[in-house]
């Protein structure tokens, strides 16, 4: 299963795999690669089989960020040619990033190499980063005299707290991957490179497609907002989401495997 050259998406039973595919050009985020990733999204909410999804890449570097080469060809396209390309981009990320997380299957981020600007918010924006040996992360924008962007400001604070986040953003730092590990934003730094690593995600993967996808997505809306919800206002959101899960075949399945003391096996 192909999707445009610059996003390859793969099955493994239930899992997708996200692949950017560009490394002669570091993964580079330019406006075709994001609506190619946007295009797969929105094949993958039609479909539905997805339980899980893996984002990876191809070559040694996760991805280098904003096609910062391609940027400049719009220095001296007038005096908004810059501001409208850089507008018009972001806005299809963050479009992107807003279906990626509307989806019920959990996101999982394998950075097998450095992870820059743009590429960093993707991996922030996972549920769960895995990071080889030659990872590391750098927000990268002030080098360019830009500010953050793709839910960088939203996600690092939340992960790290807003001093912490603020150190990142501002000394632009690049952190290694025991560092990034140590704060939070890497799952599990594994030891694995290559082949060796992918697989390794992928069986992390496979095991999170065994749980209850539609409970699954209902946990990670309920993370996403918890920090600027009230305490009243969560509680009641819990108290619909377990309700609203409670009369569907998994919840069902679930008690009776517990009851049977066996492993469930969901269906949603």
């Amino acid at each position: 299963m192909t999707s445009p050259s610059a996003v390859r998406l793969d099955r493994h039973g239930d899992v997708a795999v996200l692949s950017l595919a560009r490394p002669e050009a570091a993964n580079a985020i330019d406006l075709p690669s994001v609506l190619a990733l946007e295009a797969v999204i929105d094949q993958l909410a039609k479909d539905g089989w997805a339980r899980a999804i893996v984002l990876r890449a191809d070559g040694k570097i996760f991805c280098g960020g904003g096609d910062v080469k391609g940027f400049s060809s719009f220095l001296d396209a007038g005096p908004n040619g810059l501001t409208d390309h850089i507008r018009e981009l972001a806005d299809a990320m963050h479009r992107m990033i807003e279906k990626l997380l509307a989806l019920d299957a959990p996101l999982v981020a394998a950075v097998n190499g450095p992870a820059a600007g743009a590429g960093m918010s993707l991996v922030l924006a996972a549920d769960l980063a895995y990071g080889g040996p030659r990872a590391k992360l750098s927000p990268a924008y002030g080098r360019i005299g830009l500010s953050a962007d793709g839910g960088m400001t939203w996600t690092l604070p939340r992960i790290v707290g807003e001093r912490r986040a603020a150190q990142i953003l501002l000394l632009n730092e690049t952190l290694g991957v025991e560092e990034a590990t140590r704060l939070g934003l890497f799952t599990e730094a594994l030891g694995e490179e290559g082949e060796a690593f992918d697989a390794a995600v992928l069986a992390r993967a496979q095991k999170i497609a065994e749980g209850p996808r539609r409970a699954q997505g209902v946990v990670r809306r309920l993370l996403r907002q918890s920090a600027s919800t009230s305490l009243h206002d969560q509680l009641a959101a819990e108290a619909e989401g377990i309700a609203s899960l409670a009369g569907g075949s998994d919840a069902r399945e679930g008690l009776t495997a517990f009851a049977e003391k066996r492993a469930p096996a969901f269906r949603q």
